[in-house]
């Protein structure tokens, strides 16, 4: 008779530690957002070269010469090389939104991460009434402390009772630094930055 292939516990525990520890990575790159996914990357990258050439002059084709010939240099960031002209202007995209639209939010700010100008200094902010429910209250919060971008407006969430005019009243006494232009935009709705040169023609 064949003999039954058992489990053993140093087995067991080995298992379950592999995969706890897989689960827990899954979940800490899940949870990064795409600067901090790229910083990591960079910085494995960097690791790698360093420990793959501890002596980069070594490989040099003229080990007296003091110029740096080392093809494995890392190349020059573009910003490096180019002088992009200061912004024009300054401008505040509120973008009103509800307190429980957490995917929402989360779709525009990657939206908009990824749109860059050179003509404009451009601030996205979402806007809400006051928080009343308590799970919107703890995510608002944490969504404050992370990104620094969201609104609260002394008023009860409403549709079309005086919330756009509550939002452009309250920012004289809100905001520290001017804008040149204020704008209120939706959360279903997506804003090209770049037609922001349109704005320096009204």
């Amino acid at each position: 008779m064949e003999k039954q292939w058992e489990w053993n516990t140093p087995l067991k525990f080995s298992l379950m530690f592999i995969s706890s520890f897989l689960v827990a990575m899954t979940i800490v790159l899940m949870s990064m957002d795409q600067v901090e996914l790229h910083s990591l990357i960079d910085a494995g990258r960097s690791a790698f070269f360093t420990f793959a050439n501890p002596n980069p002059s070594s490989i040099s084709p003229n080990s007296n010469s003091t110029s740096s010939s080392c093809p494995c240099d890392p190349p020059k960031k573009f910003t490096e090389k180019t002088n992009f002209p200061a912004p024009k202007f300054r401008m505040l995209m509120g973008i009103l939104t509800r307190p429980g639209s957490y995917n929402g939010r989360n779709l525009l700010r990657l939206a908009y991460s990824t749109q860059t100008t050179n003509v404009a200094e451009i601030d996205v902010k979402f806007v809400i009434c006051n928080v009343t429910d308590g799970n919107d209250r703890v995510i608002v919060a944490l969504e404050i402390m992370k990104f620094n971008d969201i609104i609260i407006l002394q008023c009860s969430e409403n549709m079309d009772k005086g919330k756009t005019y509550t939002y452009f009243s309250s920012l004289p006494a809100m905001l520290s630094q001017p804008y040149d232009y204020v704008m209120k935009t939706d959360d279903d709705m997506y804003f090209r930055q770049g037609l922001s040169l349109l704005s320096r023609l009204l």
